[in-house]
């Protein structure tokens, strides 16, 4: 008996206003959570990453896009 293994290949590319975010950069954190969770955290966010953000995820069977919008509250403003 031959046992068939599927894997699946998802790649996400993070976008901020339309460009492509620097996944070398120490300021930005990618972190892959399991087979379908991705996650993107900002170290020191501040009034520079402001905007509009997208992750796009693409394998075989297509792909998908989710966006939000970044606003960033200087302290003791909320």
């Amino acid at each position: 008996m031959s046992a068939l293994i599927l894997q699946l290949f998802i790649t996400v590319t993070w976008l901020k206003d339309g460009k492509p975010i620097d996944e070398q950069s120490s300021k930005y954190q990618f972190i892959q959570d399991g087979k379908r969770k991705f996650k993107f955290d900002i170290t020191n966010c501040s009034a520079a990453d402001v905007g509009q953000y997208i992750a796009k995820a693409e394998g075989k069977k297509g792909e998908t896009t989710a966006a939000f919008s970044l606003n960033v509250v200087p302290p003791g403003e909320l």
